[in-house]
């Protein structure tokens, strides 16, 4: 699921370029799977019911300004966070 949303933030991009999607990673193994242009995150979960916020209590610390995103099928727990679905990006 990870390649199909890479291909379509790719496509938004108009090119894939390394300044334009990136990927976040902490030493404790947390990571974020995209962060496009610097400005939105996402993070892909085939199933939101898996996603745990607090795995990404660091980024969205360290990163404030950066919005952050779940891409998921499915419909998780109730978490304050944007839920996109994989062919809406």
């Amino acid at each position: 699921m990870e390649n199909a949303v890479m291909r379509q933030l790719a496509e938004r991009a108009g090119l894939l370029t390394e300044e334009k999607i990136k990927f976040w990673r902490y030493r404790t193994g947390a990571e974020v799977d995209f962060i496009f242009e610097e400005k939105i995150a996402f993070e892909v979960k085939f199933d939101a019911r898996i996603f745990k916020k607090s795995r990404y209590a660091v980024f969205m610390e360290k990163y404030p300004d950066i919005n952050f995103n779940l891409v998921s099928f499915s419909e998780g727990p109730k978490i304050k966070l944007p839920i996109w679905k994989p062919w809406l990006l």
